[in-house]
C-alpha cells in the first residue's frame, strides 16, 4: 500500500472513531452530491457549489411525521398455552387422519407410541 493510501485509510478510521465517539457535532459540515454516484466535497466558506446540500454530520434531525398504522394480524390460537400448543404440535407427527378408513368411516390412526384411554370416573 502506498504512503498516501495508508494516510487516507488513517484518516477514514480517525473520522469514523470521532463520529462514533461522539466528539464530531453539527459543526462537521459535508457538501452532499443531488446526484448519486457523485463524490461528497467540503464546503469552501460554509457553502457548497452547485448540484450539492450543505449536510452537518453528528446532528440529530427533528422528529418525523407519524406512521400508518399496519394491517389487523391473524387471530392467534385461542384457548391454548404455549406449552399445551407445543404438547400438540409433538402429537401430529403420531396421527393419521383418513376419510374413509375402517369400514368406510372416517378414522384416526396413532403410531409410534401408546394409547391410554381413561373413562373419566377417576
Amino acid at each position: 500500500m502506498s504512503r498516501l493510501g495508508g494516510l487516507g485509510v488513517a484518516a477514514v478510521i480517525s473520522f469514523s472513531l470521532l463520529l462514533g465517539t461522539g466528539i464530531a457535532s453539527a459543526s462537521v459540515k459535508l457538501c452532499v452530491p443531488k446526484r448519486e454516484g457523485a463524490a461528497v466535497l467540503t464546503p469552501k466558506h460554509g457553502k457548497c457549489k452547485r448540484g450539492f446540500r450543505l449536510a452537518g454530520l453528528g446532528a440529530e434531525g427533528k422528529e418525523g411525521k407519524e406512521g400508518r398504522s399496519g394491517p389487523e394480524g391473524k387471530a392467534g390460537t385461542a384457548g391454548f398455552s404455549g406449552s399445551e400448543l407445543e404438547t400438540l404440535k409433538s402429537l401430529l407427527p403420531h396421527l393419521k387422519f383418513i376419510d374413509a378408513g375402517v369400514g368406510g368411516k372416517p378414522t384416526v390412526q396413532f403410531s409410534g407410541l401408546n394409547v391410554q384411554v381413561v373413562n373419566g370416573e377417576g
